[in-house]
């Protein structure tokens, strides 16, 4: 027997468990990525992103575009070495609405290849640089797409959005 409301919709029991369905789904998946893709020693960090939505835009149409920020940027860094000066292997994350704004915590995965055997020290300061360069490299990113939409579309400075305050370290 299953307990639904008065309309027959599930009830707050039942959507939950769905969504723990999906958690695990998801964990599963991303596991199974990162035992793929990491084959030697990697470093990491953690950047967040977030988006502050353009007012002349649905809320439909502010994720979509987020979301198709991020994926191009991060498919970027991932095609070119130059970019961080390191090769991206992996990233996993997740994006969520905080406050009405989306945020995107991602754990980038690099190789550590260049990193030297025994001096901690220098590959620390080289992991900063690596983290330094991503930072730089979104700001970069979004300033050029920022200068494309302005060519293409004369929006008001009112109604577009501030992409310099996007990142967030």
């Amino acid at each position: 027997y299953r307990a639904k409301t008065l309309k027959g919709e599930p009830i707050l029991f039942d959507i939950e468990k769905q969504e723990a369905v999906s958690v695990k789904r998801n964990q599963a998946k991303a596991k199974n990525y990162l035992n793929k893709a990491i084959k030697h020693d990697v470093f990491a960090f953690r950047m967040e992103f977030s988006y502050q939505p353009n007012e002349a835009f649905t809320p439909t149409e502010n994720v979509t575009a987020f979301n198709a920020l991020l994926t191009d940027f991060l498919k970027n860094l991932n095609r070119t070495r130059k970019i961080s000066g390191e090769s991206l292997v992996a990233y996993v994350g997740t994006r969520v609405f905080i406050d009405n704004v989306l945020n995107a915590d991602i754990t980038m995965i690099f190789s550590a290849k260049n990193l030297l055997d025994y001096d901690d020290q220098k590959n620390k300061v080289h992991m900063v640089e690596t983290s330094t360069k991503v930072s730089e490299y979104w700001k970069f990113y979004i300033s050029t797409k920022e200068q494309k939409i302005s060519k293409n579309k004369k929006a008001s400075a009112a109604t577009r959005p501030n992409y310099m305050n996007v990142f967030k370290d």
